[in-house]
């Protein structure tokens, strides 16, 4: 599985290589550019707009569910009403829920009271504990389509953009130029693939076959990638 990882992370940056190559470096370029602007805009407005839709639209109803059923299941015990939260919320933030401090213990501290104020109190510190869950699952959909659609944008404006310029005849150093942003393009790339599967760790409980922990930690050009090592020996050329 380890050689699977890398295999895919080769594949994407040796196609990204032939397509800058076939190109050549003028058009490339302004792809590769198109590429870095969708990235980056997509990284850093996911977080924010992520909590903010969570905020708006989910965390009121996820509380009330979990009040309900802590409420329905408070008289039987602290397992029981374990087993009810579990139950009301989705698998993968059950799945996220059970990294946390959630336990009986904690749960008899919540629900010793037994009464409704105990009841909101404990359904709120579960909406806490797994709010993360969501905010990072909403955060991987809202990358993705932000990604999509602002390399859509910003490719049409290199496109644009491209016909001002006398693009030269391809040679054979245009296109090796071309090749090497190409390699740029397929390590931007990678690194968004790389940032959307360390967002979805947490929530899988490592159970995909080919993108469990160690299947990352056996790879090389992968784990480099998801440990951040090769991002920062590229940033350290330029330091």
């Amino acid at each position: 599985m380890s050689l699977l990882l890398d295999g895919i992370v080769l594949l994407i940056i040796l196609l990204c290589f032939f397509a800058g190559w076939r190109r050549g470096a003028a058009i490339t370029l302004l792809n590769f550019v198109a590429l870095v602007a969708a990235f980056t805009v997509a990284v850093l407005l996911s977080p924010s707009l992520s909590n903010s839709i969570y905020e708006t639209f989910f965390k009121s109803g996820i509380t009330e569910q979990v009040s309900q059923s802590i409420g329905n299941s408070i008289g039987d015990g602290a397992e029981a009403v374990i087993t009810s939260i579990l139950s009301a919320i989705p698998s993968f933030a059950a799945v996220f829920l059970s990294g946390t401090s959630f336990d009986q213990g904690t749960v008899s501290q919540w629900i010793e009271n037994n009464n409704q104020e105990s009841i909101n109190s404990a359904a709120t510190a579960v909406e806490g504990l797994i709010s993360p869950a969501f905010t990072a699952l909403i955060g991987i959909i809202i990358m993705i389509i932000l990604f999509f659609v602002l390399y859509a944008v910003f490719k049409a404006l290199a496109r644009l953009l491209s016909k001002f310029f006398e693009l030269p005849v391809l040679s054979l150093i245009n296109r090796v130029f071309g090749g090497v942003i190409g390699i740029a393009e397929g390590v931007i790339l990678v690194m968004l693939i790389v940032s959307l599967v360390r967002m979805a760790m947490p929530l899988t409980g490592d159970t995909i076959p080919f993108l469990t922990q160690e299947a990352i930690d056996g790879s090389f050009l992968f784990k480099a990638f998801y440990t951040g090592d090769i991002i920062n020996n590229i940033a350290g050329m330029f330091s």
